[in-house]
């Protein structure tokens, strides 16, 4: 079995950009109390911002801001350590370039 993938002159162009998809379900849900979620944002961090996180209800244990992120995970070992520390990592959409 052979494919041959013949090269296309109007290409599509490729992205890296993050597309949204609907949840059937809730990402956090009641039953798992314990869901801890880290929150990485840019070094404005607004006081409005903060309200309405916490408006949200969401269950944010850490909030971290890139200079942070830069300056103490610096090595593979620390960034492991970090993402063993958290169910899941939540971030800015300007932030997407930065992250690993």
């Amino acid at each position: 079995l052979t494919l041959i993938n013949p090269p296309l002159k109007n290409r599509p162009p490729i992205s890296d950009n993050p597309h949204t998809i609907p949840l059937p379900n809730p990402l956090i849900s009641p039953y798992f109390p314990t869901f801890h979620i880290c929150l990485l944002v840019k070094d404005r961090f607004s006081l409005s911002s903060r309200q309405k996180i916490e408006s949200e209800l969401l269950p944010i244990s850490n909030v971290i801001k890139v200079s942070k992120f830069r300056k103490e995970y610096e090595s593979f070992e620390d960034k492991k350590k970090l993402c063993d520390s958290y169910d899941a990592f939540f971030a800015d959409k300007s932030m997407i370039p930065v992250l690993p």
